[in-house]
């Protein structure tokens, strides 16, 4: 009996799928970003406000109508924002 060695290309495994030469890879979502914020349907970016999760018994009526409501986010924060979230579309 004689012993065959077959040879194995790893360099095919290494290679990315069926991406052209000159094509750049695809951006990717942060998806922590995706949950947390919502895009309206004029490009504002809005959020969710602080403090609306426990301990509510000693909070006034009025400010637990106004922290359960979902407020934009600030000019500085809506560059870094917009960079986790590269494919922008209004929430539907």
């Amino acid at each position: 009996m004689a012993l065959v060695c077959l040879k194995f290309d790893f360099t095919l495994l290494s290679r990315a799928k069926h991406r052209k030469k000159d094509e750049m890879p695809k951006m990717k979502t942060h998806k922590s970003a995706a949950k947390r914020y919502k895009v309206t349907a004029t490009g504002k970016i809005v959020r969710r406000q602080a403090g609306i999760g426990h301990l509510l018994q000693h909070k006034s009526a009025s400010r637990k109508r106004r922290i359960f409501k979902m407020i934009s986010i600030s000019e500085s924060h809506f560059k870094l924002i917009s960079k986790e979230l590269p494919y922008r579309k209004y929430a539907r």
